[in-house]
């Protein structure tokens, strides 16, 4: 049950697979809440809200961590546990800005605030540049690596949250900009293989 009504949305249950999807793009996914046993598990969708579905935030930000890697020298036969562990730490930063926001299905901050805040990434890439396998770090040969490569893949959530019609805070957290060059998530593949185009050309560069 909606605990409000909705009438200028389309929307529409699907009882075999319990995804409610929403079709306006501006309803915010946390305004919603469910009760009762049919629901206990429902997965919630926007469609035309985002241009970039989880998998796709996965694949780019695991593309920038190999971009990372290959920055950092680290594919190489004697790096490659360090290497990988950064790929990796991309392919969880891609998706971090999202998946922090809600915990067990439960929205508590309003999507696309705080978590999506263009400053806070930049300022963490910007230190670990700075500030190289740090002596602050735990591990550093280990820790440093899979940290840029998170901050790079959070990075790279954003950037490909910025052109759909919700956009991302880049200056007060509470305040988002949108570039409204898409209005839908089906590009998903063209943008992945265009980001893997594009870290690949500077891999072959470095190599």
């Amino acid at each position: 049950m909606v605990p409000f009504e909705l009438p200028w949305y389309q929307m529409e249950l699907r009882s075999r697979s319990d995804i409610f999807i929403l079709r306006k793009p501006s309803l915010l996914i946390d305004q919603l809440h469910f009760r009762g046993p049919r629901y206990d598990r429902l997965k919630i969708r926007a469609q035309g809200d985002s241009i970039m579905n989880r998998i796709g935030h996965h694949a780019t930000g695991a593309i920038s961590g190999i971009g990372v890697a290959t920055y950092l020298g680290l594919l190489q036969p004697d790096s490659l546990l360090a290497g990988g562990i950064c790929v990796l730490a991309g392919w969880h930063g891609g998706v971090f800005p999202d998946a922090v926001e809600h915990i067990r299905g439960r929205y508590w901050i309003t999507h696309r605030t705080v978590t999506h805040w263009v400053p806070l990434w930049v300022a963490l890439a910007v230190w670990l540049l700075m500030n190289p396998y740090s002596g602050s770090l735990p591990y550093a040969e280990l820790s440093y690596p899979s940290l840029l490569g998170f901050a790079i893949g959070g990075l790279t959530h954003l950037v490909f949250d910025w052109p759909n019609p919700t956009g991302i805070p880049w200056i007060h957290p509470w305040k988002r900009h949108s570039l409204r060059l898409w209005k839908s998530g089906r590009a998903d593949l063209l943008l992945v293989v265009l980001w893997g185009a594009a870290i690949s050309s500077v891999t072959i560069t470095q190599a």
